[in-house]
């Protein structure tokens, strides 16, 4: 999951550099972890009425 992948992304744009595996699994249980419910949740665009 490291390389390539969209939070990688942010955490490089955030830092201003790519970050060790240290610094991303840091940042990632601090902002990412406690939002996951949120961020990573199925979108389900047939049964959205604005979509239809």
């Amino acid at each position: 999951m490291f390389l390539g992948s969209a939070e990688l992304g942010a955490v490089a744009a955030r830092m201003g550099k790519l970050p060790t595996p240290a610094e991303f699994l840091a940042i990632y249980k601090e902002r990412v972890e406690p939002n996951k419910e949120k961020i990573y949740r199925y979108l389900q665009f047939d049964e959205m009425a604005e979509y239809k």
